[in-house]
């Protein structure tokens, strides 16, 4: 080989080890701070300067987001500013935007100064754009469609869907295109449940057949209880959002349930 393909090699060889070895550290690093989660600030300072670490210290910072003293402690460490930055810095990897989407869903359930932090920043114009960005992976879908769950009833989160109107198109959208992916309709139906609270979205779901939609996934995914509740919860919003709107859900509903034994009978 000529010596510029075993140079070639050889720093491949050694970037790979770097890599491992950071990684590696990385693991056992944050395995310590379950136990000391002061460090929690020095990691940050430490390892985001790479797009792959970065991408790892978030899916694990995403886990110990389900505990409240976790949450608490990103939260004051910045970390979700520090997300939504390394989604501007590293805009097309795909592993990064995945786990920087699922930590700020998960840091943004139930807690409405996360919530509107991440509205401030915009968080929610880069879920979507990272999900355009990546059509076919239905994991960056489900993680950004769990962002809009768990913020959506948040009224300034849900005025801005509003007024831009790209927040219901996406959802349907990713409910049209995944229709067989049960983690993205589960996602991006509770999503729509959350949002449907603000009765000025609600003509929008209208006009966009959303109803329709709603019905099929009832249908195909009857099986699943978070599915039917998620609709039944969204079918309540629409029935009791005003004369004008329910005017126009009350009788596709009841054309839907005389038509949905029939359905049985035939796929039977």
């Amino acid at each position: 080989m000529e010596n510029g393909v075993w140079k070639g090699i050889v720093m491949q060889i050694i970037v790979d080890t770097t890599k491992f070895t950071m990684i590696l550290f990385l693991v056992l690093f944050v395995c310590y701070t379950i136990t000391c989660p002061e460090m929690i600030s020095v990691l940050i300072k430490w390892f985001l300067w790479s797009a792959d670490i970065t991408a790892f210290f978030l899916s694990t910072c995403w886990c110990l987001a389900t505990l409240p003293q976790y949450q608490q402690l990103f939260h004051n460490n910045g970390l979700v500013n520090i997300s939504v930055d390394m989604m501007k810095v590293f805009p097309t990897h795909f592993h990064l935007l995945q786990s920087a989407s699922g930590f700020i869903g998960m840091m943004s359930f139930t807690n409405p100064e996360i919530q509107n932090l991440v509205i401030d920043l915009n968080g929610i114009e880069l879920l979507i754009n990272a999900s355009h960005l990546f059509p076919n992976q239905s994991y960056m879908q489900a993680s950004a469609c769990a962002a809009f769950w768990n913020i959506g009833a948040n009224p300034i989160f849900s005025e801005r869907i509003y007024k831009t109107e790209q927040g219901t198109n996406f959802l349907l959208s990713m409910l049209k295109k995944y229709e067989n992916n049960i983690e993205v309709q589960r996602t991006c139906i509770g999503a729509l449940w959350t949002l449907s609270s603000n009765t000025k979205i609600i003509p929008q779901i209208i006009n966009e057949n959303g109803i329709e939609i709603l019905f099929k996934a009832h249908k195909q995914f009857e099986f699943d209880p978070m599915i039917k509740f998620c609709i039944m919860g969204s079918f309540s919003y629409l029935v009791n959002s005003g004369k004008e709107n329910s005017e126009s859900v009350i009788p596709l509903v009841i054309e839907y349930l005389d038509n949905y034994p029939n359905n049985d009978n035939n796929n039977n």
